[in-house]
């Protein structure tokens, strides 16, 4: 046989394949409902990110943790059997011994004492009252604002150690009194600052 004749035959019948492939898909597309062909198209969905925190970032927290832990125990006071045991393995461990440490430190950590040495350069002012109306109302408020939020070493400072110091509820009072007693102005102290001023009869 000749062999054009068989390379012509093969030419034909994969064109004749094909033919019938794209018949096929043309078939497929036209009985296709809209819906159907608008969700072949869309790209699929990328798949979410994995959430949480690494396990990097986790050992780089403990690590932390522990150097403020042994910084920490550098300064302690004191020195109790469960220090001496060895560090926790866990983040909760580290978390919870860390604590321990801050709490027993608190605790130990002596009150700042202050100094009584200053004789009051500027103690007269505290006795000087306004001429209006109602002297006490005014005085108070503008003593307030000249010594509110001053610290307590501030205050010995400038006017010299009070005459009697009160308590009241957790909160300290210092009373300053004129030489003969008959004018008196307070400082009502809490969490180490000055938050009023007031003024009143010795």
């Amino acid at each position: 046989m000749d062999t054009r004749i068989v390379l012509a035959a093969l030419v034909g019948g994969a064109c004749a394949a094909a033919g019938a492939g794209v018949v096929t898909v043309l078939r497929a597309e036209s009985v296709a409902t809209p819906a159907q062909r608008e969700s072949a198209a869309a790209p699929a969905p990328a798949p979410a990110a994995a959430a949480g925190v690494g396990r990097g970032e986790l050992d780089a927290l403990v690590a932390e943790l522990r150097s403020l832990r042994d910084e920490l125990a550098t300064r302690r006071v004191a020195v109790t059997d469960a220090e001496s045991a060895p560090p926790p393995s866990t983040l909760h461990g580290e978390l919870r011994e860390l604590r321990a440490l801050l709490e027993r430190r608190a605790g130990a950590a002596p009150s700042p004492e202050l100094d009584l040495s200053s004789k009051g350069p500027r103690r007269a002012e505290l006795f000087v009252r306004s001429s209006e109306p109602e002297p006490e109302t005014d005085d108070n408020e503008r003593l307030s604002k000249l010594y509110r939020l001053w610290s307590p070493q501030r205050v010995l400072d400038e006017f010299g150690a009070p005459d009697r110091v009160d308590t009241n509820d957790g909160a300290m009072c210092w009373i300053y009194s004129e030489s003969d007693g008959a004018i008196a102005t307070c400082f009502d102290f809490a969490d180490g600052y000055t938050v009023d001023v007031w003024v009143g009869d010795d």
